[in-house]
């Protein structure tokens, strides 16, 4: 089960985390963001019984960016050797620009997702199938309806290739000059003409440019290297917006007629969504509302670092 801090807590370093986690024979595991608390709660229940997943902002030892959790980790190695390398703890974080920049860590008890943030592995039709089962009443239709919507909208998530790539080459060179980083928000990438006018013009160079480190513009790198808060953003954009289209595909038969339609009761129509749905709302719902055997990938990775092989947790 969870670990519960006590009344009066107060931010405890890397170290006292782990001999904490020693003493309550607990896995503690160090994550980048506080949002990614929940998800690897949920995946951590899924292995072993008793854990305590912390964000690396709330140790007192902090230092903004992973870059600084890495050092934490290890300057950890070099004062509590012992620790440092026992089953009991672990840290996971993002890929980010690691991949072109070759800055991937080495220590035995800190994995590397294999794509940029845990958002990218929401990028499903779970996520879809989610959405649609909370937002519609097309019930046992949803698996349908989200693989109509999924072969609709993987395909445009090249349109986030020239962004990414343009990030990518300001994260592997320092004295690159871009028009957006991987620190530049969604919102203001879309709402900036400048910047996405700027990428256009540029979008040739940039490309070529991305290429000769590694990125190749296809729908599988933008799955692994976009910056997950992007891509999770505009799947969800698309989705919800493909979702909105189904009650007219319902009525004209593109996609799999539910019974009310069947029955000429349009307005009824089960894949009718609610209003005021949008990407935060969605968010929401695919992050609390998953399978964790769907994060397959990433169970993987806590299986390694717990030392506990998936399937084996005591009940």
């Amino acid at each position: 089960m969870k670990s519960a801090l006590p009344a009066g807590f107060e931010p405890r370093s890397l170290a006292e985390s782990i001999a904490e986690a020693i003493i309550n024979n607990e896995f503690f595991l160090l994550v980048e963001g506080v949002d990614d608390i929940p998800i690897y709660e949920k995946l951590l229940c899924e292995i072993v019984n008793d854990y305590n997943v912390q964000c690396f902002s709330n140790l007192s030892d902090y230092g903004v960016g992973c870059d600084a959790l890495i050092s934490t980790v290890e300057n950890l190695t070099k004062t509590e050797p012992s620790i440092a390398v026992k089953k009991i703890w672990g840290a996971i974080i993002d890929l980010d620009s690691r991949f072109f920049r070759g800055t991937i860590p080495t220590h035995p008890q800190v994995t590397t997702l294999s794509r940029y943030s845990i958002e990218n592995f929401f990028v499903n039709k779970e996520s879809i199938v989610a959405i649609l089962k909370t937002t519609t009443k097309c019930g046992d239709l949803a698996e349908t309806a989200a693989e109509h919507i999924m072969s609709a909208v993987i395909p445009t998530l090249q349109n986030l290739s020239i962004a990414t790539a343009e990030a990518i080459l300001h994260g592997v060179y320092e004295e690159y000059c871009g028009f957006c980083s991987f620190s530049t928000s969604v919102d203001t990438i879309k709402n900036k003409p400048d910047i996405r006018n700027s990428l256009e013009e540029w979008s040739d160079f940039i490309l070529e440019q991305s290429r000769d480190v590694g990125f190749h513009q296809t729908v599988e790198d933008v799955l692994k290297f976009t910056k997950g808060k992007w891509l999770l953003n505009y799947f969800l954009a698309e989705s919800i917006k493909k979702i909105r289209e189904l009650h007219a595909d319902c009525k004209d038969g593109s996609v799999f007629r539910c019974k009310s339609c069947n029955a000429g009761k349009y307005d009824c129509c089960q894949y009718k969504m609610q209003i005021g749905i949008d990407t935060k709302i969605g968010r929401g719902i695919v992050t609390s509302n998953f399978n964790p055997r769907t994060l397959e990938e990433v169970m993987i990775s806590l299986s390694r670092l717990t030392g506990v092989s998936i399937g084996d947790r005591c009940n």
